[in-house]
């Protein structure tokens, strides 16, 4: 016996793909995240390095060189800048 169908349910096909609907949920989606999830987002699709206590100052110093490569190349505010720097920091550091 097949199975029934009721009359809401609506075809894959009877939708256009780039309809009112499809465009008012990625709206929605957009605006649950906020700002600083995008920045986020796009900042660890990056691959930052990440840093961990180390005695030394040599490998402190080479860390944040390139932290400041990779902002100034994203071209991030000062402000995202050091909450994003902070998210990299490992164990004690």
């Amino acid at each position: 016996m097949l199975p029934r169908r009721g009359r809401s349910r609506r075809s894959e096909g009877s939708r256009a793909p780039d309809s009112d609907e499809d465009v008012h949920q990625v709206d929605d989606v957009t605006r649950r995240l906020g700002g600083m999830e995008l920045v986020l987002a796009r900042f660890q699709r990056t691959n930052p390095p990440t840093f961990a206590a180390t005695e030394g100052g040599a490998r402190a110093e080479a860390w944040l060189v390139q932290m400041e490569e990779l902002f100034d190349t994203l071209e991030y505010a000062p402000e995202k800048r050091l909450k994003l720097a902070v998210l990299q920091l490992r164990d004690d550091a």
